[in-house]
């Protein structure tokens, strides 16, 4: 074969190559949003139910649809680029549902205080949470207005007054190509504080409820890139967004439009942070589509959750980052189904489900839809449990290994625990637990790299 002959055949193989790459992407589809699809989940009340020791995989996987969310579904099917495979590593062993409670001072709080809350209709509709001091505002969550009272818990969800997360962030594109980076993540609940020993309301903090502060460790050419985020107590109050660029070795504050650009470089956006606790709500209509009984890692193995290499599957796989069997059991879990629509319209993500645990008012996976209300992109998050005291263990949200696989543009980000893991409140490191008037505030972006 001459030179010229091989260099035509490559080029028509090139050619049927793409084409049949064309034609495979074509071939998918990304459905339209339809709120049906809660029918045909397990209620609440069902008898059905997964024994214990029950191993799920993609050859058996549809007999247990009926307790996955639309988006587990989805990445089950096999009908898009990223997806559950077929190996021992893929593996979903069900254990038995493990009920932890709440802390003591937030179920004492709870109880204490909600009496008092109450919703206060807005003139466009949205509510507004009056009268709330600490603990969950509504325990029973149920009508009138019962999605507005899940969204207010979700706010208002247990939280120590600070936390400390060394993290891997993982961005893969659809070649697999694969950017890392490794950074440290502090959190300070501000108001509304349930941790004994600690006042209702930092006296620094103002009309801040929440802070957040990542930082990024390495690579070497992002390094002190920094981001601080405020949420305000106020509800009808977007979040505040900074940034230190140390390619300019300034700040800068965010437009209050940057809450739909990318949180550090990955496919999450910053309307993402916290699992919805940085939405302003009042932008926002919720409706509860369902209680249902699904599938949920909400107990991850405290040793195997902060090595990401040893137990969640290679970053070259059809699924990188799902959890293989060692990092932890699945179990069947009560939880509201939670549609949320954007007002304006042209928001970037106008549909919104979440499947929100009714012990702990976390949400567990999000299904996000585009603009044309298609099926865009699902996440879901691997939780566990951390020390709080030294009595107690709580569930943190946003505070362990969780996965986002943007459907549409075969792209995906990892946000993985990292040694030496979680840490809250008097087992944080003395800076965060010292320093947080000054670390949780925007002022502190000028010392980065001092």
């Amino acid at each position: 074969m001459t030179r010229s002959s091989a260099g035509f055949t490559c080029t028509i193989a090139a050619i049927l190559l793409l084409a049949g790459a064309a034609a495979s992407a074509r071939a998918q589809v990304f459905p339209l949003y339809d709120p049906g699809f809660v029918k045909d989940l397990a209620d609440v009340n069902s008898p059905d139910t997964i024994a214990p020791g029950t191993q799920i995989t993609v050859r058996n996987w549809r007999q247990y649809r009926r307790f996955m969310p639309l988006g587990l579904q989805k990445l089950y099917s096999g009908a898009y680029f990223w997806h559950v495979g077929n190996g021992p590593e893929f593996t979903m062993t069900v254990g038995p549902t493990i009920h932890t409670p709440l802390p003591r001072k937030y179920l004492d709080d709870t109880e204490k205080y909600h009496n008092q809350v109450s919703l206060r209709r807005l003139p466009d509709g949205a509510y507004m949470m009056d009268g709330y001091v600490a603990g969950m505002p509504f325990p029973r969550a149920a009508e009138p207005n019962q999605a507005w009272k899940i969204a207010y818990n979700i706010r208002a969800r247990y939280g120590p007054w600070a936390m400390h997360i060394h993290y891997r962030s993982v961005n893969i594109d659809g070649y697999h190509s694969v950017t890392t980076a490794d950074g440290i993540e502090d959190a300070w609940r501000m108001s509304h504080i349930s941790d004994t020993g600690m006042p209702l309301n930092q006296p620094y903090a103002g009309d801040i409820f929440y802070s957040n502060r990542n930082f990024e460790a390495a690579p070497e050419q992002i390094k002190y890139l920094t981001e601080v985020t405020l949420l305000h107590d106020d509800p009808t109050k977007i979040q505040d967004i900074y940034l230190f660029l140390p390619s300019l070795r300034r700040s800068l504050r965010l437009s209050g439009a940057a809450r739909c650009s990318p949180l550090l470089g990955t496919d999450w956006i910053q309307d993402d942070q916290g699992d919805i606790l940085f939405l302003k709500l009042t932008d926002f209509r919720f409706r509860v589509l369902g209680e249902k009984k699904l599938l949920a890692m909400v107990h991850q193995d405290p040793v195997a959750r902060n090595k990401p290499d040893e137990s969640f599957t290679s970053y070259d796989s059809s699924l990188p980052g799902w959890p293989k069997p060692v990092d932890g059991n699945w179990e069947l879990r009560d939880m509201y189904v939670v549609e949320i629509k954007a007002l304006p319209e042209h928001y970037c993500v106008p549909t919104r489900i979440i499947y929100v645990d009714k012990e702990t008012f976390i949400p567990f996976l999000h299904d996000i839809y585009d603009p044309n209300n298609r099926l865009w992109k699902t996440y879901f998050f691997l939780e566990g449990i951390v020390p709080i005291n030294p009595r107690e263990k709580a569930y943190l949200h946003d505070a362990f290994n969780d996965s986002i696989y943007d459907l549409q543009n075969k792209h995906m980000s990892l946000a993985q625990v990292a040694m030496p893991g979680v840490s809250a409140n008097e087992y944080t490191p003395e800076t965060t637990r010292t320093e947080e008037s000054t670390l949780a505030f925007p002022a502190s972006l000028a010392q980065v790299m001092q």
